[in-house]
């Protein structure tokens, strides 16, 4: 049986949504939407589709709609082609569960798109989803056999995540972003140290990975890769480039506003069971990762980012996390020269930005006195 929750607006249809979904023992596929501002209000925002698990990047790419006249409007074709290929992926994963949060309006006339719904709801793996309420294209989902609509009230909504694992036959298990997958890969063919991180997306993982422990500068460096007998092979060209040490410019105006945007993203995303979150962000360009380990979130950003060819100098890599001394090696060895974050920063990682020449930026919450972090290296917005 699918699930799907609807209900007025701002009534916790996605609160209700996440607290089954870190509840089930089950890795997630399918899409979220989010609706991303260029100056931080309404006026400016788009709708983005993205991966509902794992590493993805904000960008133009993953666009599906955007406002005009004070209205929100599809662009033709970007449903069909990103949800339908969210959801094709998806349906290759039995072991998971597939999401769709949410469907709304803009996507009555997305015909290839509403028929891969379909199939996922003709199919076996269960699907849980959110409905905005009175739209004539959910007829599709809505009398189908194989779904429950759920409607999420203020009286009810405490109890409906244990109604909604009921309706799909579940049972509470391990929350999947508290799970952690031993990754077993060579470069080379030569064994690589083990890696434990969430599941998902490896290839671009390992990518971020080679990068920030300085065994490759780009994509360009992987000659190629493989997956078989459940190991990850990768093989790299044998010369690679030294790392840009050039020490950053001062940040400019417009890239000040960016890392307060990248701030108000962080702190706006669900970080549940520990998950730890990092963004990375170059010329109007946003590659999201998160993963249970603060090191392997932004293996995870910077591989999306190298794959799509992003000059990574000239990037800023904002975190949800204490910026360590870890976490400068990465960023040094990747040659990035800006790193953001609203949490704390060690002393050791203030003295390796110094002898790195990375500046680090902390971005206060509002209401937070100041830290008192005034090195050469760091400045406080």
């Amino acid at each position: 049986m699918h699930v799907f929750l609807t209900g007025d607006r701002q009534v916790g249809k996605s609160t209700a949504l996440n607290s089954v979904l870190s509840s089930l023992g089950r890795p997630v596929y399918g899409f979220r939407t989010l609706f991303v501002s260029d100056d931080g209000t309404s006026q400016s925002a788009s709708l983005h589709m993205l991966p509902a698990q794992g590493s993805f990047p904000v960008s133009d790419t993953r666009r599906v709609a955007y406002r005009s006249d004070g209205r929100m409007k599809a662009i033709p074709g970007a449903f069909d082609q990103i949800g339908t290929g969210l959801l094709q992926e998806a349906r290759t994963h039995p072991e998971g569960i597939i999401l769709m949060d949410e469907c709304g309006f803009l996507e009555k006339n997305a015909f290839e798109f509403q028929s891969e719904i379909l199939r996922c709801l003709d199919g076996p793996i269960p699907v849980l989803g959110v409905l905005r309420k009175d739209q004539d294209w959910h007829t599709l989902i809505v009398q189908h056999p194989n779904v429950q609509m759920l409607e999420v009230t203020h009286s009810n909504r405490n109890d409906i995540p244990q109604r909604v694992i009921q309706a799909l036959g579940e049972e509470p298990g391990i929350p999947c972003s508290m799970k952690e997958t031993h990754i077993c890969w060579t470069v080379n063919h030569q064994a690589m140290p083990d890696l434990y991180a969430s599941p998902g997306y490896e290839p671009k993982l390992l990518l971020g990975y080679l990068v920030t422990h300085g065994y490759c500068r780009t994509a360009m460096d992987v000659q190629q890769w493989q997956h078989t007998d459940s190991v990850w092979d990768f093989e790299l060209k044998p010369v690679r480039q030294a790392p840009d040490k050039t020490p950053s410019s001062p940040l400019t105006e417009p890239n000040r506003k960016q890392v307060h945007e990248c701030l108000h993203r962080i702190r706006m995303i669900p970080h549940n069971h520990g998950i730890h979150t990092a963004i990375l962000f170059c010329h109007e360009q946003y590659y999201l990762g998160q993963d249970i380990s603060r090191h392997r979130a932004v293996d995870r950003a910077l591989g999306y980012a190298i794959a799509d060819e992003c000059i990574l100098a000239e990037s800023i890599l904002v975190v949800s996390c204490r910026i360590t001394a870890s976490m400068i090696h990465q960023a040094s060895n990747a040659g990035i020269h800006c790193i953001a974050t609203d949490k704390d920063i060690s002393n050791l990682a203030i003295s390796e930005a110094r002898a790195n020449s990375i500046v680090l930026i902390h971005g206060l919450p509002e209401n937070k006195a100041a830290s008192g972090y005034h090195t050469q290296s760091e400045e406080t917005l």
